[in-house]
């Protein structure tokens, strides 16, 4: 599968669909009407940036947004149903974070019957399943956890190196890589994880799955989070236990996450682009719903970048936070 960069082809690609899908174009009658799924936008800034995004610029293209909420992180089954709802009102295309990447086969399938197109952002679906949609524009998440870990890693350079991780929620494709990356870091220092544990992308949960760790792991040095969503609630286990001196890693590039770098509370933190997620997949969905994208056009996949934040770049950072 080929993988095109922000940088070049896909920053023409996105400039050519808003060239040729100027929001006067669409009469107001005939708004095409674009459906989000998302599972959260409460305490998640990653998906309240890239839902806001994509709104943001379905509105400037001349169209409207039908936001459909699943209500947490693990409404799996409300997701796959709301996805249902969007294809029983006949939107013109439909934008969606799926939360597991079997669950909402049945209800893609539903959407690819009716001929509705698909734009997966953040998450992609199970393997094998690509004719269901247009394109995925994605973090490369295997490659955010490696680079993170192999920042761990380099910069300790201790081979007995004691690193926990605590993982997204189970059936998360995204978690399911960051996963897959973190270890493949950590064994490029011949290093295995004392533990491994969900964090469910809940703070509650992450502070539990951490104090357990800990109990079994007294003289742990380091951990690493599936995403900066968790960190609050690791770091309250850390203080509770009187382990300030762990080296918390983590993946978003939120504020939280960045200004925690910042602090000296986090020790690295991989960026996301939300904003370019969103904002993306809003112009090829407003495209195909002109005419003037083809469906089956675009690249599979779109990596929207990542990149290693430590205190020698979390000011730069900062800037493209969420």
């Amino acid at each position: 599968m080929r993988r095109l960069g922000l940088s070049s082809a896909v920053i023409a690609a996105a400039a050519l669909v808003v060239a040729m899908v100027p929001a006067a174009a669409v009469a107001q009658d005939e708004a095409p009407v674009i459906g989000l799924s998302v599972k959260t936008i409460t305490n998640d800034p990653f998906q309240a940036a890239w839902v806001e995004a994509a709104t943001a610029k379905v509105e400037e293209l001349g169209g409207t947004v039908q936001l459909l909420v699943a209500g947490g992180q693990t409404a799996v089954a409300q997701q796959s149903s709301q996805l249902e709802d969007l294809v029983t009102q006949q939107v013109d295309g439909i934008i969606v974070s799926p939360m597991d990447g079997s669950a909402v086969l049945p209800a893609l399938q539903k959407a690819a019957d009716a001929g509705i197109p698909v734009f997966l952002v953040d998450q992609p679906i199970a393997a094998g399943n690509e004719a269901l949609y247009e394109t995925l524009i994605a973090t490369d998440n295997v490659r955010a956890g490696r680079d993170l870990a192999t920042y761990l890693v380099t910069t300790m350079n201790d081979p007995e190196l004691k690193v926990a991780i605590i993982e997204g929620a189970p059936g998360s494709v995204a978690g399911d890589d960051r996963l897959a990356g973190f270890n493949e870091g950590l064994a490029s220092g011949n290093i295995t994880p004392v533990a491994s544990a969900t964090g469910m992308w809940d703070n509650a949960t992450a502070l539990a799955a951490m104090e357990t760790i800990l109990q079994a792991n007294p003289d742990l040095q380091a951990v690493l989070s599936a995403s900066d969503v968790m960190v609050d609630g690791i770091l309250q286990a850390l203080a509770g236990a009187g382990k300030t001196d762990v080296k918390v890693l983590a993946i978003d590039g939120s504020i939280v996450g960045v200004q925690g770098v910042l602090d000296g509370k986090i020790m690295a933190d991989n960026t996301q682009d939300p904003m370019a997620m969103g904002s993306m997949a809003a112009e090829f969905a407003m495209g195909m719903a002109a005419g003037t994208v083809e469906p089956g056009s675009l690249e599979k996949y779109i990596d929207s970048g990542t990149v290693t934040v430590t205190l020698e770049n979390a000011e730069e950072a900062m800037a493209k936070a969420f």
